[in-house]
C-alpha cells in the first residue's frame, strides 16, 4: 500500500506545476516557442534514466532509487518556483525526468518480485496511482495558483516532497530471487547487467515492446494536438481539462479488475484487445464534431487503456522474468514513449494539412498494424505471452545476467 500511495504521490509531483507554466512563461517574459523546450525536457530525460538507470532495481539497489528520486523531486519542485530563466527551469525540469525515472523502474521492480501470482493485477493498481496522480497534480498546482498567486506553491510543493520519505523508507524490497539458476547457498551468482539492452536477445522482450509501442502511439497524438483538437471544436481551456481528468475514471476505477482478467487469460490477450479497443476509437475521434460526445466517448478508449496497460506490463514482466523486471520495465516504457515522441512530432504537422481524419485514422491505423505484428510474432517466438498464470524466471542465463 505504502508503495502505491508514493506512486500517486510522485505523479502528483511531477504535474503539480503543469498549470503555472503560463504564468512563469509571462511573469518571466519567456519565448511562447520554449513551452515546447520546458515541457519536453522532463520527457525526455525520463526515458534516458528509465533506461540506463533502470536496470539499478535489479541491482539490490530498489530502496536507494527511491528515496534518491523523493529527494531529487523536492529540489525540482522548489528550484523550479524560484527559476528566473528559461535556462534554469529547464534544467529544474530536468531533474523532475530523472526522479521519476529512478522511481518507476524501482516500484514496478518491487511489485513484480513482491510475489510472482497476480503481477497483471498489481502492476494495475500501480498505474492506477501514477494516472490518479497525474489527474489530481494540475488540479493542486492551479489551487495553490489561486491560493498563493504566484508560483511559490511550488516551492511548499517541494518541501511538502519531503514527508514522502517515511512512505518510501516503509516499501518492503523483496528478496531478489537468484540468477543464474543457482540455489540460495551458490557462492557464484551472476548480477544482472548494469544496461537493459541485453534483454534484445530475448525474443519475448521484442515482442512486449512491440505490444508498448502499439499502445503508446496515441500518447503522442493526444499530447501535440488533444487540446487544439477540442478547441477547434468550441471546447474552452476548463473544458479541455476536464476532459482529460475525466479520462482517467474509468481507468482508476477498471484496472485492478482488468489486472485481474490479464492474469487469467494472459499478457497477450489482455494487450491486443485493450489495444485494438483503443484503436477503434481512436479513429472514431476523427467523424465525432460535438466535444461532448468525445469526452463520452473517450470513456470507452480508457476502458481499452485498463486492459491494455497491465497487459503491455505483464507482457514485458513474463519476457524479462522477475530478476531483470526494472531493466524490462525501463525498456518497455522507454522505448514506448520515444516512439509516442515521434508520433507527436509528426500529429502536428498531418493534422494542419489534412485534418483530423487524416491524423487519428493515421494513429489507429499503426495501432492496429503494430498490435497484429506483436500478436503474430507472439505466436511464433513467445508462446509464453500467451500463457496464463504466474510470472516466473525464465531462460536466466540469457536474459538475467546478459553483458550489455
Amino acid at each position: 500500500m505504502r508503495l502505491y500511495v508514493a506512486m500517486f504521490l510522485m505523479s502528483c509531483a511531477v504535474l503539480v506545476i503543469a498549470p503555472m507554466i503560463p504564468v512563469i512563461q509571462e511573469s518571466h517574459g519567456f519565448p511562447v516557442a520554449s513551452l515546447g523546450l520546458i515541457a519536453g525536457v522532463t520527457l525526455l530525460v525520463g526515458v534516458a534514466t528509465e533506461l540506463f538507470l533502470g536496470p539499478q532495481a535489479d541491482r539490490g539497489h530498489e530502496g536507494l532509487m527511491l528515496i534518491v528520486s523523493v529527494v531529487i523531486a523536492a529540489i525540482s519542485l522548489a528550484g523550479s518556483g524560484a527559476a528566473d530563466s528559461v535556462l534554469l527551469l529547464t534544467f529544474w525540469r530536468g531533474l523532475a525526468g530523472i526522479a521519476y525515472g529512478l522511481f518507476v523502474p524501482a516500484a514496478s521492480a518491487i511489485v513484480i518480485r513482491s510475489d510472482p501470482k497476480g503481477v497483471g493485477e498489481r502492476l494495475a493498481r500501480l498505474q492506477v496511482a501514477e494516472f490518479a496522480g497525474f489527474a489530481a497534480g494540475p488540479f493542486i498546482g492551479a489551487l495553490l495558483l489561486a491560493r498563493l498567486g504566484s508560483t511559490r506553491g511550488l516551492e511548499i510543493a517541494g518541501l511538502l516532497s519531503l514527508l514522502l520519505i517515511p512512505v518510501v523508507l516503509g516499501v518492503r524490497v523483496p528478496v531478489h530471487a537468484q540468477a543464474a539458476g543457482g540455489d540460495g547457498d551458490a557462492p557464484d551468482v551472476a548480477r544482472p547487467s548494469s544496461l537493459s539492452f541485453g534483454l534484445l536477445r530475448n525474443r519475448a522482450v521484442w515482442v512486449a515492446l512491440i505490444l508498448s509501442l502499439a499502445i503508446t502511439a496515441p500518447v503522442g497524438t493526444y499530447s501535440a494536438m488533444w487540446a487544439k483538437f477540442l478547441s477547434d471544436r468550441g471546447a474552452s481551456g476548463f473544458v479541455i481539462a476536464v476532459s482529460l481528468a475525466i479520462f482517467t475514471l474509468p481507468f482508476i476505477v477498471i484496472a485492478p479488475v482488468a489486472g485481474r482478467f490479464v492474469d487469467r487469460v494472459g499478457p497477450l490477450k489482455g494487450s491486443v484487445w485493450g489495444t485494438l479497443i483503443v484503436a477503434v476509437i481512436v479513429l472514431a475521434y476523427g467523424f465525432i464534431g460535438s466535444v461532448i460526445v468525445i469526452i463520452m466517448v473517450s470513456l470507452i478508449e480508457s476502458v481499452g487503456q485498463a486492459l491494455a496497460g497491465p497487459g503491455t506490463a505483464a507482457a514485458m514482466a513474463r519476457a524479462s522474468g522477475p530478476v531483470r523486471a526494472g531493466a524490462g520495465q525501463g525498456l518497455s516504457r522507454g522505448i514506448g514513449f520515444l516512439g509516442a515522441g515521434l508520433t507527436a512530432f509528426i500529429a502536428a504537422p498531418l493534422y494542419a494539412a489534412w485534418g483530423p481524419r487524416i491524423l487519428f485514422g493515421a494513429t489507429a491505423a499503426m495501432m492496429i498494424v503494430l498490435v497484429l505484428i506483436g500478436w503474430a510474432l507472439a505466436r511464433a517466438w513467445a508462446p509464453e505471452l500467451d500463457a496464463p498464470g504466474p510470472v516466473d524466471p525464465q531462460d536466466v542465463e540469457t536474459v538475467a545476467t546478459s553483458i550489455d
